[in-house]
């Protein structure tokens, strides 16, 4: 069995009690995804008409169509800022982010003539002293009001918004806290720690289960690297004489030790 959903999740909720050796199963629950105090926000916007970004198009001068790449307009200082706020559990004020038209690429996406906006924060509080219940609206009006100063015409096309806290987004994907990278992306979680110790090369301390998705090795992404690398270790099981073969209970074995 190949899972691809939150790798926490799968080891620490999916499993049956005891299926893992004690080792593993305490560093799966150790494995962290909320230790940056900073998770996701998103809100999806349709829009009534066409933006652009006219200022920003002549500051250019090259005739860059600034309605076809990601936008982020926030400074260095905001950024760390930003990170300084989620660890007080205040909303950053801005809530830095970067935005994209998808139909800037694709106008197909929307009515002739009409445009659709997204807006992405990595960078907002996993515990805010507010629940995101109240807050997730009016950090939405904040975000959209400083997009405005952007995206001209934006606050008035807009005909509707679908508006994504760290808690709408752990419901609707199953991960925990809203980490939509499954794992915190910190130093101690690349590579061979990447789940946990034990855990990087996609077999699991449970044999017959392999691990995959963005909470492995190399990371989250829209890249599909993770299943890729999954695959062929699945593969390469099968062709060494089957899924449950000597060499992977003598890895499973290695955690009674």
């Amino acid at each position: 069995m190949l899972a691809a959903c939150n790798v926490k999740s799968t080891l620490t909720g999916l499993l049956p009690d005891g299926a893992l050796p004690a080792r593993a199963d305490a560093r799966a629950k150790r494995i962290p995804t909320a230790s940056t105090f900073a998770s996701s926000f998103k809100i999806n916007v349709a829009l009534g008409g066409r933006v652009d970004l006219p200022r920003h198009r002549a500051w250019r001068g090259d005739g860059l169509d600034l309605r076809r790449p990601a936008v982020c307009w926030n400074s260095f200082e905001e950024h760390v800022a930003a990170w300084d706020a989620c660890a007080r559990g205040v909303l950053p004020n801005p809530l830095t982010g970067f935005s994209i038209l998808p139909t800037g690429v694709d106008p197909s996406q929307a009515p002739e003539g009409q445009d659709t906006f997204w807006y992405w924060s990595g960078i907002a509080p996993v515990r805010p002293h507010e629940p995101w219940e109240s807050l997730g609206d009016r950090a939405a009006q904040a975000a959209m009001t400083h997009v405005a100063s952007f995206y001209e015409g934006i606050e008035e096309l807009e005909v509707g918004r679908q508006v994504m806290t760290p808690v709408d987004l752990a419901e609707r994907f199953r991960v925990p806290h809203g980490n939509v990278y499954h794992v915190d992306a910190g130093l101690m979680r690349f590579g061979p720690l990447r789940p946990a110790a034990g855990m990087s090369g996609y077999r699991s301390p449970v044999p017959g289960l392999y691990l995959s998705g963005g909470g492995t090795h190399p990371s989250a992404g829209i890249c599909g690297i993770p299943g890729q690398l999954a695959a062929r270790v699945v593969a390469r099981d099968l062709r060494g004489g089957g899924l449950l073969s000597r060499k992977h209970r003598r890895g499973d074995n290695a955690w009674q030790r």
